[in-house]
C-alpha cells in the first residue's frame, strides 16, 4: 500500500475516533445524568411524558456514527488541503496571538449560528426536505442521541461550514476543536428532553417541539403561545425579535407529518389549523 494512502487511512481512522469519542461522550453523559441519575429530581422539567423506545436511541447511534464518518472525511480533505497551502489565514490567525483566539472563537460560534439557521430553513422546503433533513425528523421525540443522526447529505451541508470558515476568516485549528465541542454540547442539550432553561430560553423546548408531527400536548401548545409572545410574531417575511438561537430551533417551519412529507410554512405549524 502507498504511504501517502496509508497516512489518509490513518487520519481518518484518527479522526473518526476523536469525533465519535466526542459523541458518545456527551451524548451518553447526558442521558445518564438527565435520564437516569436524577430523573426523578427533573421529572416536571421533561418536556414529555412519554420516553423513546430503545430501538429509536440505537438508531440514533446508528446514523449518527454515520455522520461521524462523514465528518471525518472531510477532516482529512481539510488536513491535505492544509499541506497543500489552502488554508493559509489560519498561520495569520495564530500570530495574532491569545485575544484573537477567543475572538475567532465567538465569530465562528455566530457565523455558524447564522448558517445553521438559512440552511435548516432551506432544508424543510417540500423539494430538500426528503433528501436532506427527513432522517433527523424520524425522531419525533428526541433524545441525546439524536444530535447528528443525519442523512448523508445534511451531513454535509453542516460540515461544510466548518471546511469552508477557515478558509474566509482566520482561524487558529485548535479553535476548530473547542467549536466541535461547544457543537455536540449544544446539539445533545437541544434534544436532551428536558427543559432546564427558564421559559425566555426555553431553547430545548422549541427544539422538541420542532420534532413532533404535531403539538405534543395543551401544554406544549401553551408553551409555544407563550414564546411566540415573548419573541413575537412570524410572517411570511421572517422572524421578527427572534435569538439566533431561537431561530436554530426551527419554530417558524412547519414540522412535517410522520409520513414525511416536508411542507414548508413560516407560520408556526400549531396556528396552521
Amino acid at each position: 500500500m502507498p504511504p501517502i494512502l496509508t497516512d489518509v487511512i490513518d487520519m481518518w481512522f484518527g479522526s473518526l475516533s476523536q469525533d465519535l469519542r466526542r459523541y458518545v461522550t456527551f451524548a451518553v453523559a447526558v442521558w445518564l445524568t438527565l435520564w437516569v441519575v436524577f430523573r426523578v429530581v427533573i421529572r416536571p422539567r421533561k418536556i414529555r411524558e412519554d420516553t423513546p423506545p430503545a430501538r429509536q436511541l440505537v438508531s440514533e447511534f446508528l446514523f449518527s456514527t454515520r455522520s461521524i464518518a462523514v465528518f471525518s472525511t472531510v477532516s482529512v480533505g481539510m488536513n491535505l488541503l492544509d499541506h497543500a497551502g489552502a488554508y493559509p489565514l489560519q498561520k495569520i490567525a495564530l500570530s495574532w496571538g491569545a485575544p484573537w483566539f477567543w475572538i475567532s472563537l465567538i465569530a465562528m460560534i455566530l457565523a455558524h449560528d447564522a448558517y445553521i439557521y438559512w440552511t435548516h430553513r432551506w432544508m424543510h422546503h417540500p423539494k430538500a426536505f426528503r433528501t436532506f433533513h427527513r432522517r433527523h425528523h424520524k425522531s419525533h421525540n428526541p433524545s441525546p442521541f439524536t444530535a447528528y443522526s443525519f442523512d448523508i447529505a445534511e451531513a454535509l451541508v453542516n460540515v461544510a461550514f466548518v471546511f469552508a470558515w477557515p478558509m474566509i476568516f482566520p482561524t487558529p485549528w485548535p479553535v476548530i476543536g473547542l467549536f466541535m465541542l461547544h457543537q455536540i454540547f449544544r446539539n445533545t442539550m437541544l434534544h436532551c428532553g428536558y427543559e432546564l432553561m427558564p421559559a425566555r430560553a426555553a431553547v430545548a423546548g422549541l427544539a422538541d417541539h420542532h420534532h413532533a408531527p404535531r403539538p405534543a400536548s395543551r401544554a406544549g401548545r401553551r408553551q409555544l403561545r407563550r414564546l411566540v409572545h415573548l419573541v413575537g410574531p412570524l410572517d411570511g417575511h421572517g422572524a421578527s425579535g427572534i435569538s439566533g438561537a431561537l431561530c436554530q430551533s426551527g419554530l417558524e417551519t412547519t414540522i412535517p407529518e410522520a409520513a414525511g412529507r416536508g411542507a414548508f410554512a413560516l407560520r408556526p405549524y400549531y396556528l396552521r389549523a
